[in-house]
């Protein structure tokens, strides 16, 4: 109740007065501690009786029919939803607890009864169904358990359709992914959804399509440009995710580009020249209105630096991101903890690519020791200066 309120006075909805008046009458009418319980001796019969249930039912599943198969299955999901239900009204136990063995009773009445009937299991039909059904839980119930629920099997649908997957299938996915972003209002909800858009993005890897390696790039630019669609409030929960992911994509082809001999394969002077051109895009909308969203455009970058073979652009570019963000983070007071993350594992990248078998550990752990103290003592400086501006 106090989590709705909050929402409610964010969008306007509701005056804090009325809020807090609300939750006072609230508390007033359903004071903790009061929650109808369920006697402990009926719990331990409940369990025992479910165990002997299940039980009864293993021992005699092979000789069942098919269709007293599926009907258990079935029976046992809309008792579990039925507990759900009347643990919500009469104030026992937990409905989330109910209605989440329920679902999975109707992930494994499909699978029982594909096995009855002898149909195929594989595919991504069985995930499909259940990452929908976790959805409609949320949308009815909005429970951050249903949010969990439904991004695993959102990912277990985007892993079962290797190694190559259709259009459709990748649009509908895509499609449910993206109104499931734009509807949400809580962060959790937020932050999973738009994962797994970013996840469909780099599954047109699979897709018998163009074969291009900055489909990472492209679906990171897309969701820059889907900010705008979206409300004030779900952009700024969404925004530290740009650096935090852009980060990691930038450090992946540096890794690949250091460790590949060569040419790669599937790379265009037209497309980088046109990531380059969308990244200078996404930087003129970054500075305009979306300042954390910068750095996502230096990737814009990525696909001509990927035709130097020796990966000291891409090497150069990581150094140079890693040590700015640190300043950037210092002189707007944020947490600098991810910042300095990233640098380490940009040293270590580097250390891999450049260093391996020429240098020694330790003086790779010196010189990065170097470097992080002349960044502290640059940052006590400049903490300094503005101290004593301020006195």
């Amino acid at each position: 109740m106090e989590r709705k309120l909050r929402e409610w006075e964010r969008e306007k909805l509701l005056s804090q007065e009325t809020a807090a008046t609300i939750l006072a009458y609230e508390k007033q009418q359903h004071p903790a501690g009061k929650k109808a319980r369920m006697p402990l001796l009926m719990i331990v019969g409940l369990v025992f009786f479910t165990l002997a249930v299940f039980s009864f039912i293993a021992a005699n599943w092979q000789v069942m029919p098919p269709l007293l198969k599926s009907g258990l299955v079935l029976s046992l999901m809309w008792l579990f939803y039925g507990l759900g239900m009347a643990s919500e009204k009469r104030g026992f136990g937990k409905p989330v607890l109910f209605r989440l063995i329920g679902l999975a009773m109707f992930g494994a009445s499909l699978i029982v009864t594909a096995q009855a009937f002898h149909l195929s299991t594989s595919g991504a039909i069985l995930p499909w169904a259940v990452f929908l059904a976790a959805l409609f839980h949320y949308a009815i119930w909005r429970h951050n358990a249903f949010v969990v629920a439904a991004f695993i099997m959102g990912g277990v649908t985007l892993g079962m359709s290797v190694p190559a997957v259709t259009w459709l299938e990748w649009s509908l996915f895509t499609l449910a992914a993206l109104i499931w972003l734009v509807v949400s209002r809580e962060q959790l909800s937020l932050i999973f959804s738009w994962i797994l858009v970013f996840g469909s993005g780099l599954k047109l890897w699979a897709t018998p399509a163009y074969e291009s390696p900055f489909w990472p790039v492209w679906t990171l630019f897309f969701l820059v440009m889907l900010l705008f669609v979206l409300q004030k409030e779900q952009r700024r929960m969404l925004m530290p995710l740009y650096p935090i992911f852009g980060a990691m994509t930038l450090l992946v082809y540096l890794a690949v580009r250091g460790e590949t001999e060569g040419m790669l394969p599937d790379l265009s002077w037209i497309e980088a020249w046109g990531l380059a051109a969308a990244g200078a895009v996404v930087l003129g909308i970054s500075l305009w209105k979306l300042r954390p969203v910068v750095w996502t455009s230096i990737l814009g970058a990525v696909g001509l630096m990927l035709f130097d073979q020796s990966a000291i652009l891409l090497a150069v570019t990581a150094e140079a991101t890693a040590l700015g963000y640190l300043v950037y983070a210092q002189k707007r007071g944020m947490v600098l903890a991810p910042g300095f993350v990233y640098f380490v594992l940009v040293q270590a990248v580097i250390y891999v690519i450049f260093a391996w078998g020429r240098l020694d550990m330790a003086l790779f752990f010196l010189i990065g020791a170097v470097l992080l103290f002349a960044l502290s003592g640059v940052a006590w400086w400049v903490n300094h200066r503005r101290e004593e501006a301020v006195s």
